[in-house]
């Protein structure tokens, strides 16, 4: 099968040149995806109609559909991704209404010894927002941060330091939540805060238990049917409904599974044998 080309767009995934279209089909729109040149299958699947079909969805489309087995230079049937739409909605959808969003991050420092370093690797302390787009110079970051809280010898070989990574006994993964409206920072993890806590922000609502660390010290409390976040002393308190926090909440989600994707693209360009591993591994520590 080869799509028109009047009709279909590129896209540049990986190195692989694509070429993508868009059909209605009664009340969906239907996504077609194959390599530049027509060789190999095809894959498709469905979008409930509500907004246009963007270059960054067919891309995460594309990384999703690889991460489960489609192979587009041979001729195996494509996996069947009837799911995709609901665990990758456009995350432009999972902000409130005053423009604010929700955001995973997990803490990285300045760590040079590991193999994978390069000149581009960025240096110093800084959380690291998590997701589908996380560059992969970050990614090289954090794993050298996380490998060094483990206390993982260092080797010329990163397959070797990272196969060592899953198996360590090491501390959770600093991080957390940040809230940011528009580009201002409302609230943020405190010191001590961990990347898997962010879990507590949705166990909040069944046992109003609650801790993202402190200094500053981040307080959650019910206020009727909305949700009070006290960002300590980084501003000033703001109220969420319910379902606007749930649904911001499920964009934390969503990213974190991006980010699991994510790194396993990182991983398969520099140490392919370990890459699954480590998807689990930060899947276990995060989700």
């Amino acid at each position: 099968m080869t799509l028109p080309r009047k009709h279909s767009r590129p896209i540049t995934v990986d190195g692989l040149r694509y070429r993508w279209m868009i059909r209605a089909r009664g009340d969906r729109l239907r996504l077609t995806v194959e390599l530049e040149s027509g060789a190999g299958r095809p894959i498709t699947t469905c979008f409930r109609e509500g907004g246009a079909i963007t270059p960054a969805q067919v891309r995460v489309f594309i990384e999703y559909a690889r991460e489960r087995g489609w192979q587009p230079q041979t001729t195996r049937a494509p996996p069947k991704l009837v799911d995709f739409q609901a665990l990758h909605a456009p995350l432009a959808e999972l902000t409130s209404p005053d423009g604010l969003k929700a955001i995973p991050v997990a803490e990285r420092n300045w760590v040079s010894r590991y193999p994978w370093i390069q000149d581009d690797t960025p240096r110093g302390w800084a959380y690291v927002p998590l997701g589908r787009d996380t560059a992969h110079h970050e990614i090289a970051a954090l794993l050298a941060t996380w490998c060094e809280q483990a206390k993982i010898p260092v080797t010329r070989d990163a397959a070797v330091v990272l196969a060592a990574l899953p198996t360590a006994r090491a501390r959770s993964l600093g991080g957390g939540v940040t809230w940011i409206r528009d580009t201002e920072l409302v609230a943020g993890p405190g010191c001590c805060a961990t990347l898997d806590a962010w879990r507590e922000w949705q166990t909040f609502l069944q046992d109003g238990q609650f801790f993202g660390g402190h200094d500053p010290w981040v307080q959650l409390q019910r206020v009727g049917p909305r949700i009070r976040v006290l960002p300590g002393h980084r501003g000033s308190s703001f109220d969420l409904d319910e379902r606007v926090y749930c649904d911001l909440l499920r964009r934390v989600e969503l990213d974190l599974e991006g980010f699991v994707a994510r790194l396993g693209d990182w991983a398969r360009r520099r140490a392919p044998s370990v890459a699954e591993a480590l998807q689990e591994w930060f899947r276990a520590a995060a989700l």
